[in-house]
């Protein structure tokens, strides 16, 4: 008669692969993982931990669109507190006017 094929199990398949081609995905996946690592450690560091850009560098004058409301308002609050020399955009003249 015939015998069936063995079907060769995982463990038989696996130490038929090269040691040095595992070392080399053991090294590929390593590298994955640090720079996945380092993308998350940059995103905190700029974020939540690096200093503030000195903005008067760039001028005594800032233009805030969009401040009657919300971020836009609260943005020309922040910059007139720093000092600047605010000019305010907006669509709703009724808005601006209170928000002088």
């Amino acid at each position: 008669g015939v015998l069936p094929l063995r079907r060769r199990g995982r463990r038989e398949r696996m130490s038929q692969v090269p040691e040095i081609a595992m070392q080399g995905l053991a090294v590929v996946g390593a590298l994955v993982v640090l720079r996945a690592a380092y993308s998350v450690l940059n995103f905190i560091y700029a974020s939540f931990l690096r200093p503030g850009k000195n903005l008067k560098k760039l001028g005594s004058w800032a233009v805030v669109t969009g401040s009657t409301d919300g971020i836009g308002k609260e943005l020309a609050k922040q910059l007139a507190k720093k000092g600047f020399n605010i000019v305010l955009v907006g669509r709703t003249p009724a808005k601006l006017t209170a928000a002088k």
